[in-house]
């Protein structure tokens, strides 16, 4: 049995900056209700060279269950931003940073000096190619 039921849709996180008003659509299921959502704001439309919001419906786990039609006793929809890593070997660069960052806190301030000189000799010899290159041209 397929039907339409109006629910209140509640936007959490940035999602909320996006649509700040109070947003209630009709639609047999939940994934129904995001495409409307999509076409009644533009603000939740792609932008290009960003893409698309990433997005959870919290009670709906499954993209099977995004498809079922809405639960009878089914109110609202809470929609909350995705925490996803953006590439390839981003975990390990967390690792890699909070290594460093312990690293610095044990070794203290000295290591810190030693690593802001080695930064400005190598700005000084950057420096002196551009110099060297300008005057050749």
């Amino acid at each position: 049995m397929s039907y339409e039921k109006r629910v209140k849709v509640v936007l959490h996180g940035h999602l909320k900056d996006l649509y700040p008003e109070e947003l209630y659509l009709s639609g047999s299921s939940v994934s129904e209700i995001i495409n409307g959502m999509c076409k009644a704001t533009p603000a939740f439309n792609p932008v290009p060279g960003r893409g698309r919001h990433s997005i959870s419906v919290v009670g709906f786990n499954t993209i099977d269950s995004l498809n079922e039609p809405l639960p009878a006793d089914q109110e609202e929809l809470h929609l909350v931003p995705t925490m996803a890593g953006g590439k390839k070997g981003g975990f390990f660069q967390i690792v890699l940073g909070v290594v460093m960052i312990a690293a610095a806190i044990y070794l203290g301030p000295t290591a810190m000096l030693g690593s802001f000189q080695i930064g400005a000799l190598e700005a000084s010899y950057l420096v002196q190619v551009f110099q060297w290159y300008s005057v050749a041209c």
